[in-house]
This record gives C-alpha cells, sequence and structure tokens, in this order.
C-alpha cells in the first residue's frame, strides 16, 4: 500500500524511542492519520537497503483532515455548525473578547473568567492558554467543548467580538 508520511526531523527526535508523523494512505488522500514509527532506521539503514526495509507503526484510531488550515471557521454571530466526520471532535476554540464569557455548545456551558483580548481552550489536550501561558484557572467548565457528528449549536454571553474554531473533525 502506498503511502506518504510527513515528518521533520528535530535533534529531540534521536532522544526518544520513537518518531511521530503525519500518515497519509493512498486509499483515502483527504485524511491523515497520527502515527508513531518505534523501530528506528538510519539513514545508512536506508541507502543500503534501498529496495526495500519495513517501518512499524503505531496509529491512532482517528483519521484528520488533511486540509484542516481550510476547515478553521471564524464565528462574529451564534450559529450552528455541522460536523461531517463519523465521531465527536475535540476543537481548539479561541475567543476575542474580555471580561467574564460563557460560551455555549449544544446547551452546555463553558464560562471563562477575566478574559484580557482572547483565550484559548484545546479540548483534545484538556487545557486552556494564551500564547505560552496557563490560563486554566480562568476556565470554568467540567469538561471541555465537544462537536457531535452532525449539527451543533454555539452561542455566548459576554463581550465577544469573535470566535475562531479549528474543529479538528474526525473519521474512524
Amino acid at each position: 500500500m502506498d503511502a506518504v508520511m510527513r515528518y521533520q526531523l528535530t535533534g529531540a527526535d534521536a532522544e526518544r524511542d520513537y518518531v511521530r508523523v503525519d500518515l497519509i494512505l493512498c486509499t483515502e488522500p483527504d485524511k491523515v492519520l497520527r502515527a508513531s514509527i518505534y523501530n528506528k532506521i538510519s539513514v545508512a539503514d536506508m541507502i543500503y537497503l534501498y529496495n526495500s526495509f519495513l517501518l512499524q507503526f503505531r496509529v491512532q484510531p482517528f483519521k484528520y483532515s488533511v486540509n484542516a488550515a481550510g476547515d478553521v471557521l471564524e464565528l462574529t454571530a451564534p450559529t450552528t455548525i455541522r460536523n461531517s466526520g463519523t465521531v465527536y471532535s475535540e476543537p481548539i476554540i479561541t475567543v476575542f473578547g474580555s471580561g467574564d464569557i460563557t460560551l455555549t455548545v449544544n446547551g452546555a456551558d463553558f464560562p471563562l473568567y477575566g478574559v484580557q483580548d482572547s483565550i484559548t481552550i484545546d479540548s483534545e489536550m484538556m487545557e486552556v492558554f494564551k500564547g505560552d501561558i496557563n490560563q486554566n484557572g480562568k476556565y470554568g467548565g467540567v469538561e471541555f467543548p465537544r462537536f457531535e457528528v452532525g449539527k451543533n449549536e454555539i452561542r455566548w454571553t459576554g463581550n465577544v467580538s469573535k470566535i475562531k474554531i479549528q474543529p479538528r473533525w474526525r473519521w474512524l
């Protein structure tokens, strides 16, 4: 099976027992899998074994959109968006505004306190931050927002100028 791997080597990779890669299979060129390679092969070995060599992957179960940058949404008014994936997604949501804000997704409230300019909620990582600064203390939600398959209603209260969403649509 043909596959394309997207990967950039860094010095830190030499110290790990695995390398993380984005894997795109020819059977689904519009989807990307998050994978790790656990057997190391040196460049010298690749040259010597140029006809064939074995890579062992550990692949996460979800497929993501190859064109994730094209999936970014910018909202200036409450709206409904559609998750066309086959499983719920765990988005990155950046709220631009100030003061106390309540983001509501499908009827569930996600309070944000003392926002200054913007704040980002990463549902997959379960972290709230602004730039490189941890803002978990400004988050009052018990859970993190997620988009169910199909329609998802998004609204908010408070001083919000816009909301930017990286939906991270997923398929099994």
